[in-house]
């Protein structure tokens, strides 16, 4: 499954890295892209594994809550 994810505080590479450790610390996060302007991740997770919730609950305890998310 594919989703995006809009991260408000998502303002530069150390940012990106923050969350970029966290998701591979996640079981299931197949793949992130992240663009700094759009402040969004592209996510590709096995749901099997994880989901969304879990993935936004570990970004928000890190300071980096969701604002959106668009699956597909």
């Amino acid at each position: 499954m594919t989703a995006t994810l809009t991260v408000p505080s998502i303002s530069c590479n150390h940012c990106v890295a923050a969350i970029r450790s966290i998701l591979a610390q996640t079981p299931g996060v197949n793949s992130a892209n992240f663009d700094i302007t759009s402040k969004t991740v592209l996510l590709d997770i096995d749901e099997s594994k994880v989901n969304l919730d879990e993935i936004e609950q570990k970004l928000a305890d890190a300071d980096y809550p969701v604002a959106s998310r668009q699956v597909g």
